[in-house]
């Protein structure tokens, strides 16, 4: 990919209202995850309040990253909702059932993430955070981690998955003892090899 392409189209995109883009790799369940990810951000808040459907939010500001990961999370999201439809409910009612799914919004830098966060807190499913993206206008390295660590101190048993591609690691889930707030495990996402300057964001 042209990576000046797709930095001019990053630009022009917040320029036009927030209209996402995205990178084709030939994968066609990437068009299905568009189409997805624009219906749940038109219905997120009707679901959410009559339906109570759960709301798990993305942070990525690349779109050949975003384009990758979102078909993925699609992909598994529909075939668990598949997996608990009965056999026995009608057309109508599974209908109603898949729309009950948790929803996908994608938020492309820290204010917009903290803005999900704020309005859709209540309904929360889990957070899947890039550690770097724009924040107060300006690329930050640590965007994530700021993130991340200001949600577990709201929501300590929150699951939250933090992401670093340029390290080409991936995050882990870290299962602690029972939350003493709610009684549930305690969900701490953390790079699998922190920097040493951020080990007290995430503390073992």
């Amino acid at each position: 990919h042209d990576i000046g392409i797709l930095m001019a189209c990053s630009d022009a995109a917040g320029q036009t209202g927030g209209c996402r883009v995205f990178v084709w790799s030939g994968n066609t369940d990437l068009l299905l995850a568009v189409i997805k990810s624009t219906e749940d951000q038109m219905n997120v808040a009707a679901d959410t309040q009559r339906a109570m459907v759960r709301v798990i939010i993305l942070v990525e500001d690349s779109p050949e990253y975003r384009s990758s990961i979102l078909p993925l999370l699609y992909r598994e999201i529909v075939t668990q909702t598949q997996k608990i439809i009965d056999d026995s409910v009608n057309q109508e009612h599974r209908i109603l059932r898949m729309r009950a799914r948790p929803k996908i919004l994608l938020a492309e830098n820290y204010e917009e993430a903290m803005s999900l966060y704020e309005k859709h807190r209540s309904f929360l499913f889990g957070i899947i955070s890039d550690t770097r993206f724009p924040k107060d206008g300006e690329m930050q390295a640590d965007a994530g981690f700021v993130f991340l660590s200001k949600i577990r101190a709201d929501i300590p048993d929150l699951p939250m998955l933090l992401m670093h591609w340029h390290w080409q690691l991936s995050a882990c889930f870290v299962t602690s003892t029972p939350s003493e707030k709610s009684g549930r495990n305690t969900h701490k996402a953390k790079l699998c090899t922190p920097p040493a300057n951020r080990a007290d964001v995430f503390p073992n």
